[in-house]
């Protein structure tokens, strides 16, 4: 199965292109999605707690979508007009 990553606002959702239907999708409440980069096994995201408007990176498995660590803490400013 090959699956293509993208976001939304509220979530990360990989495509099974093969078939066109959904393989996997991540959300926590809380969080804003904004961009991802795939490297091999992994998915990195672009995230902001919408708490504190503060932004972060996460990596989730790229096969299963499942959280495997955050990479940056969400402590950075959000980059007003860079990041949508």
């Amino acid at each position: 199965m090959a699956s293509k990553p993208t976001t939304t606002p509220k979530a990360v959702v990989a495509i099974d292109t093969s078939a066109m239907e959904e393989a996997w999708q991540y959300r926590r409440p809380g969080e804003r999605y904004h961009d991802l980069a795939r490297h091999k096994d992994s998915v990195y995201v672009v995230y902001t707690n919408a708490n504190t408007s503060r932004q972060g990176v996460l990596r989730l498995d790229a096969k299963t979508g499942k959280f495997q660590e955050e990479i940056v803490a969400a402590r950075l400013p959000a980059g007003r007009g860079t990041i949508e």
